[in-house]
């Protein structure tokens, strides 16, 4: 596994791997949780050092799987080494953005773009990608007209960190992942990251009398006074501990009140740890969580918060779904699809190898086959005047041959003779000293 900051995704995949008897080993620039379960990890702060460490690992290892974003590592694999590499696209700029927004952008002296040029290299270079929606990964293989392999694999939790002992019970709604302000969305567009704002989200709820819960990774002191009076801002957890806070919630939250092209595609993280920890999901104007979620059972789709406070209780009954079905969302369900996945990946790629071996290798041919494959293709041609002189040059090379093997003939001749001589001097010798009778051979 090759990653930037190792997000959890990358150790949903890797635990049930290992759990299976797979060596897998990690790169990251940063320590992430579960880091001690992996057969080796190298920490790589710089460019430089994830080369290295890409070019040390690839002797070991028969695949490379990335994680995006960055998603450059795939150049570099593809750069120093020879060993096929699946590309995880969990995140696109052009999910970010319309092309109306983009186009409404530019027209304010913008700088805005859907179309990014890391994404688009890596993607098509990878020899395989993965998807964690099929509606993301539909968009995205449109957008840059790939045509290599894909498994689109959510992100499911492993069933060793669902979570049967609660806590304290809290109610209310929860959120946990990103959170963005206001502030920083409006003063930099080209984040695109208003799907993770939630200030209008966290008053609504405060004024229609909704307790809202966040749990994010930040702390900093303009989040917490943005949020300090119209929610409940939870100091942040380590992973395992996270998942049995957010067990004393009614309700998880998927989008948002204000409608995003991020929220229509993306089926997150977030969406299975709520049912990891044992809790319904709300979704707001999140189309493929609530295409899920209404096939299942597991939660609700609102159009409102208002909505979501009259139906309220409906918790209740989307719980006990929850507990029959999580199963099959668990990341050790479905974890066998990746396997062979990678087996069709490197399947290919030995294909491909012996391909290029077979188009760009030459054989190693004598001169009668390569003459009778060119009198093969002669006695096609319809033109007899053409075939007849093809033919008589086809003649001309047997001759040449001919004379090229008499003069070889000679060589060996010489050559055997001295052999001979040489063969016949060291026997002489060995008489001499053992006066055994030794037999020489030309």
């Amino acid at each position: 596994m090759v990653s930037g900051h190792a997000c959890i995704r990358v150790q949903k995949m890797a635990l049930p791997l290992i759990a299976r008897g797979h060596k897998v080993h990690l790169i990251a620039k940063k320590i992430p949780s579960f880091y001690e379960e992996y057969a080796s990890f190298t920490m790589t702060p710089a460019i430089d050092n994830y080369i290295e460490a890409i070019k040390m690992m690839a002797k070991s290892v028969d695949i490379f799987h990335v994680h995006n974003e960055p998603s450059w590592f795939v150049t570099a694999i593809k750069e120093y080494t020879d060993v096929p590499v699946v590309l995880d696209v969990h995140d696109a700029d052009l999910a970010r953005m319309t092309d109306d927004q983009e186009a409404e952008f530019k027209k304010q002296d913008i700088t805005a773009f859907r179309r990014n040029v890391e994404e688009r290299n890596n993607f098509q270079l990878a020899d395989a990608l993965v998807y964690p929606s099929e509606s993301f990964g539909r968009q995205v293989q449109a957008f840059y007209n790939l045509n290599q392999p894909q498994l689109v694999l959510p992100s499911y939790v492993p069933k060793s960190l669902y979570r049967y002992n609660m806590g304290e019970y809290l109610g209310g709604l929860v959120y946990e992942g990103r959170v963005d302000l206001k502030e920083e969305v409006e003063k930099d567009p080209q984040n695109a990251y208003s799907y993770c704002e939630y200030s209008d989200l966290a008053q609504k709820a405060h004024d229609i009398g909704i307790q809202f819960n966040i749990y994010a990774v930040r702390q900093d002191e303009k989040f917490i006074n943005a949020y300090k009076d119209i929610a409940f801002v939870h100091e942040p957890k380590e992973y395992e501990k996270m998942l049995k806070r957010i067990t004393r919630h009614d309700w998880g939250l998927v989008g948002n009140i204000h409608p995003t092209p991020e929220w229509d595609v993306a089926l997150p993280n977030k969406f299975f740890e709520y049912l990891a920890a044992g809790i319904p999901i709300v979704a707001i104007n999140a189309k493929t969580c609530s295409d899920l979620i209404n096939e299942s059972g597991i939660g609700i789709t609102v159009g409102s918060m208002e909505e979501l406070k009259e139906r309220w209780r409906e918790h209740e009954a989307c719980r006990l779904n929850v507990t029959k079905f999580r199963q099959l969302f668990s990341m050790d369900n479905n974890i066998d699809q990746l396997e062979s996945f990678y087996k069709h990946v490197l399947d290919n790629h030995s294909k491909e190898v012996m391909r290029y071996i077979n188009t760009h290798v030459s054989k190693r041919r004598t001169i009668c086959e390569v003459l009778r494959e060119i009198n093969d293709i002669a006695k096609t041609i319809d033109d007899e005047q053409v075939k007849k002189e093809l033919q008589d040059r086809i003649l001309e090379g047997f001759a040449m041959r001919k004379k090229m093997n008499n003069k070889l003939f000679e060589y060996k001749h010489n050559w055997d003779a001295g052999v001979f001589n040489v063969n016949e001097d060291y026997a002489e010798d060995l008489n001499r000293r053992n006066g055994d009778k030794v037999a020489t051979h030309a």
